[in-house]
């Protein structure tokens, strides 16, 4: 649930074709390339993250993308999912 997410905790994105690192707040759909001062940041993981994205073809359906593999489910993964819809959009 995106509103468990307070606005002062952050994570550590890494895309997954450039490489480049960025930072992001999944509760306000911030996102910038500087890490926020003030803030709990978590950092990447060496195993990848699962993300939540969504699918606007398919009337904004969940769907989730583990960026060290490249798998895609459509169900949600056991264990730590990062919202990531609200930034698509933002």
């Amino acid at each position: 649930d995106e509103s468990a997410w307070g606005s002062n905790f952050w994570v550590t994105l890494v895309d997954p074709q450039t490489e480049n690192q960025f930072y992001a707040c999944p509760a306000t759909g911030q996102v910038s390339w500087d890490p926020p001062v003030g803030n709990f940041v978590l950092p990447p993981s060496t195993e990848g993250e699962w993300w939540e994205l969504s699918d606007e073809s398919r009337g904004g359906l969940s769907y989730y993308y583990q960026t060290k593999t490249g798998e895609t489910v459509w169900e949600r993964p056991q264990g730590f999912v990062i919202p990531l819809g609200i930034i698509q959009v933002s």
